[in-house]
C-alpha cells in the first residue's frame, strides 16, 4: 500500500515583539483640603449646633471667591463618649462635620486653611490631585506608540527585514495610585498644635506608560 502523502508544512510566521514606555513627570493643578470640625458637651443637641455653626468660615470662603460647587459637605456625626469607672456611663457627645474644599489656585490654600483655623477645625488634610489626567495619559500614550514603533524599526532594519501589520497591542501603567483619586501630595495639620500651618505647595508624580506591540516581519 501506498503510505499517504504529508500535509504540506507551513514556516512560522517572523514576527518581531517590543515595548515602547514613556514617562510624564505630572504636575498636580488641583488642591483638597479636607476639614474636620468637632464639638463635645454633655448634651448631644448642643454639641450639634455648636459644630454646625460655620458661618464665619463659610463667610471666609465667599470672600476668597469660592464656588459653592468647591465646597462638599460629607455630613455630620455624633458619638457618645463614654467613662469607664464602677460602670460603663456616658459623660459627654461628640458632634463632627466633615467639609472638602477644592481648588486650582494653590495661593489660596493657607487663606483657606487660616480661616478654617480661625472657625475651630479639628484637623486639616492638604492633598494635591490631577484633575486632567485622561489628557495626561493620551500624551504618554502616545510617546509610548512612538518609541515602541521606532524600537521595532530599529531591530527590523538591523536584522535586514521589514515591518508588516501589527499583530497584537497591549497597555500598561506603573501608577497603581491613579486609579485612586489622584493624589500626589499631602500634608496634615492639627489645628491644637502651637505651630503655625506651613507652605504648601505641589508636586509632581511620575506618569509610566507602556505598550507592547507585535509586528509581523516582511
Amino acid at each position: 500500500a501506498c503510505a499517504a502523502p504529508l500535509p504540506p508544512t507551513t514556516e512560522p510566521q517572523r514576527q518581531v515583539s517590543v515595548t515602547g514606555t514613556a514617562r510624564l513627570e505630572v504636575a498636580s493643578n488641583e488642591a483638597v483640603i479636607s476639614l474636620d470640625f468637632s464639638s463635645t458637651d454633655t448634651s448631644m443637641k448642643s454639641a450639634h449646633a455648636q459644630v454646625g455653626k460655620k458661618s464665619a468660615f463659610q463667610a471666609a470662603l465667599k470672600a476668597l471667591q469660592i464656588p459653592d460647587t468647591a465646597v462638599s459637605t460629607g455630613g455630620t456625626t455624633d458619638s457618645p463618649n463614654y467613662r469607664w469607672n464602677d460602670a460603663q456611663r456616658i459623660y459627654s457627645y461628640t458632634s463632627s462635620l466633615d467639609l472638602t474644599v477644592c481648588t486650582k489656585d494653590f495661593e489660596q490654600v493657607s487663606e483657606i486653611v487660616d480661616a478654617a483655623v480661625q472657625a475651630g477645625v479639628t484637623t486639616v488634610s492638604v492633598s494635591y490631585r490631577v484633575s486632567n489626567l485622561p489628557e495626561q495619559k493620551v500624551k504618554a500614550r502616545e510617546m509610548a506608540i512612538q518609541a515602541a514603533q521606532e524600537k521595532a524599526e530599529q531591530l527590523a532594519k538591523g536584522l535586514h527585514a521589514k515591518l508588516g501589520q501589527v499583530l497584537t497591542i497591549s497597555e500598561g501603567t506603573n501608577n497603581d495610585s491613579w486609579g485612586m483619586g489622584n493624589i500626589v501630595a499631602q500634608t496634615q495639620e492639627n489645628a491644637f498644635s502651637d505651630a503655625a500651618p506651613g507652605s504648601y505647595a505641589p508636586g509632581t508624580t511620575p506618569l509610566v506608560l507602556s505598550i507592547q506591540v507585535s509586528f509581523a516581519l516582511k
